[in-house]
């Protein structure tokens, strides 16, 4: 099991617990080109990564995605595991955090599959309806 660790704000925590939000996105940056590609062919310059640069590269094999709501991941911090059903470059939806026609790395969310102690009661009860 490779496990992608990510932390969120509360809001889109809230709505991924919920199984409203089903899609999380990070900018298409140098920064995130390591955490979620393995190597690539060619080479990647400046603070922006070129969507064509991009494609060169492969995608880690991530099978679960990890969240943290809040700021540093740290263990006492309510977390929840989900499917990640892979990852693609594509424009997001704005009503689950991105700009409009602008693209991002989106993580597609699978099923949950845990779910913690330290989730409260009322986000429990909003989890486990579909």
């Amino acid at each position: 099991m490779k496990v992608l660790h990510l932390t969120l704000k509360a809001t889109w925590f809230d709505m991924i617990a919920c199984g409203e939000k089903k899609q999380e996105y990070r900018d298409l940056k140098p920064f995130w080109v390591k955490r979620l590609c393995d190597e690539h062919k060619g080479q990647m310059g400046g603070d922006f990564v070129d969507k064509h640069k991009v494609i060169a590269y492969t995608f880690k094999p991530f099978t679960h995605v990890c969240f943290a709501r809040g700021g540093h991941f740290h263990p006492s911090l309510p977390q929840i595991t989900l499917e990640c059903k892979g990852i693609e470059i594509a424009t997001g939806k704005s009503e689950w955090g991105a700009e409009p026609g602008k693209e991002y790395f989106v993580i597609q969310l699978g099923e949950i599959v845990a779910l913690p102690n330290s989730i409260t009661i009322k986000q429990r009860s909003v989890a486990n309806v579909d």
